[in-house]
């Protein structure tokens, strides 16, 4: 039928190539790769968490991202520090929040991943790293890892919880910060910087 071929045709021909000789014709869809995802406008700084306790869905460690500007923490738990949860991690990430501008990270090997490299160059993410032997160059140890640490202890202190539920705690010191006003962005929570 003519107007099932119509509508399949309005609906589907977006995501066509588009013809590179009308350069100023509106395109709904990017012929670029990285301009067709959603885009962060800061930095994110990385570092990985280790707990000696696993938790209760086995996870044995988190991966913590924090935003060099709006200074939000997000935490993605992993079972291990292999290289595939890293790199799902980091997708993740991308997914939720966006692609940012640049990653910051140590040089730690599981960190230093080629598919990680390449999907950053794939997405036009600037990569920068921490120099060895200098962890304070990483940020996100003052802004995240610390915090994260004691804000958690000091919780699951005080409410008694099992120390197997460190990743729920984590998630909800992390959501703490993100929601609360902060004198340095004129009292303006991370989400909303």
């Amino acid at each position: 039928p003519l107007n099932v071929l119509k509508k399949t045709l309005e609906n589907t021909t977006k995501w066509g190539s588009v013809i590179a000789q009308y350069p100023m014709k509106k395109h709904h869809i990017s012929r670029f790769y990285w301009d067709n995802r959603r885009r962060l406008r800061e930095e994110v700084s990385m570092d990985i968490i280790f707990m000696k306790t696993p938790a209760f869905d086995g996870s044995t460690c988190e991966q913590v991202f924090v935003g060099l500007i709006s200074k939000m923490i997000n935490v993605y738990t992993m079972p291990s520090k292999a290289h595939s949860y890293f790199f799902k991690a980091y997708q993740d990430f991308m997914r939720y929040e966006g692609v940012p501008e640049g990653l910051h990270r140590d040089m730690a090997p599981e960190e230093k991943v080629q598919k990680i490299i390449d999907l950053n160059r794939d997405m036009m993410v600037k990569d920068t790293f921490a120099e060895p032997g200098h962890p304070n160059q990483n940020f996100v140890e003052a802004l995240g890892v610390k915090p994260l640490k004691h804000g958690a202890e000091q919780l699951m202190n005080r409410t008694g919880a099992d120390s197997q539920a460190w990743p729920w705690a984590h998630q909800f010191i992390a959501d703490i910060n993100n929601r609360c006003a902060t004198p340095i962005h004129g009292w303006k929570t991370p989400y909303s910087v």
